[in-house]
This record gives C-alpha cells, structure tokens and sequence, in this order.
C-alpha cells in the first residue's frame, strides 16, 4: 500500500498479515484534533499500530499474532508513542523518521 506524500493528522492501525505500507514522498502523520482509534486511550495517542486483529485491549491477550508487516518511509511527529508493535513476528520498519513524541518511537 503507498501513501503519496502529505501530511495526515490521523493514527495508522494495521491488523493484517503480509502488508507493506510505504510512504512515497514527504509523508507526515500527526495526531488527529479528538483521536479515537483502537490504539488511543486516555489522550495517549499512537502513530502507527501494528497489532493482533483478535487482540482483547483489556487484557493485551490474543490468539494470532500479525506478522509479516513492513512499514517504510515515514515521518511521525507529535504522537505519545509513535510507533509500536505488540502480538507482532516479522514486523519491519525502515527509514521511519519519529521525533517529538513522548513515549515508543
């Protein structure tokens, strides 16, 4: 999957197998004004998710793990965590600039 060059206020959630996400150009994230995905709780926000599709967030617990992901190329600014894996095999990230977060990434 290629994402043209920009700059998107919005979190990245993959919960996929065998995916490349792979920014072509300048890409940007940050977070979003009121962010609301399955990887943001309590105002802490995350720029990239890589996790379980059958992953209970009360317990961190899961059957499958996502593998085989690759995630190339980005900018992630701003966020609490930038980028985190969890519940991943295989997970590979190249050339991902994250600055100005708080936490991972």
């Amino acid at each position: 999957m290629i994402v043209t060059a920009g700059t998107y206020h919005q979190s990245v959630v993959i919960q996929k197998n065998d995916l490349t996400l792979r920014a072509r150009g300048n890409v940007w994230l940050r977070p979003a004004a009121s962010p609301s995905g399955v990887c943001d709780a309590d105002e802490d926000t995350v720029g990239i998710c890589v996790i379980p599709r059958d992953i209970d967030l009360s317990t961190f617990t899961y059957t499958i793990r996502s593998q085989n992901v690759t995630v190339e190329g980005f900018h992630v600014a701003g966020f609490g965590d930038g980028i985190v894996g969890f519940g991943t095999r295989n997970l590979h990230i190249f050339g991902v600039h994250a600055v100005h977060n708080e936490g991972y990434g």
